[in-house]
């Protein structure tokens, strides 16, 4: 069975960089914001292996210990120069397509409390087999 990338949000709007690669005008999670762009905003500038994120199936984005959105992963791009305090940082986008109600793993993880990994790190960025 293939891993699961879980992607850890940071508060709405976030820490969206003037320069930012994908011109996001946020990140993060709030109430009331739509999935598609959950997906969206949170879907640049993440630290994950090209070959590990590629082979994983689906992304789950969580905030305050809930899963936000699900989407299916069709591929990682990147890398691509992020700049940040003076610094360039090599980063990856998920590529996806968003899911929804009636979509299996959606029905699964959807508003469900964020599976727990314990692999004795503290990163925003895990992976799981279910």
């Amino acid at each position: 069975m293939a891993e699961i990338l879980v992607l850890k949000l940071m508060d709405y709007p976030g820490c969206v960089p003037d320069d930012d690669y994908a011109q996001r005008p946020a990140n993060g999670w709030k109430p009331g914001l739509p999935d598609e762009d959950i997906i969206e905003l949170n879907r640049w500038c993440w630290d994950v292996g090209v070959k590990r994120g590629a082979a994983c199936s689906h992304v789950l984005f969580w905030h305050t210990g809930k899963v936000r959105a699900i989407a299916e992963i069709t591929g990682i791009y990147g890398p691509y120069e992020q700049h940040r305090d003076g610094r360039i940082l090599s980063k990856k986008a998920i590529e996806v397509n968003p899911l929804g109600p009636g979509d299996e793993a959606y029905e699964r993880w959807y508003d469900q409390p964020v599976p727990q990994i314990d692999d004795g790190k503290r990163s925003v960025v895990r992976y799981f087999t279910p």
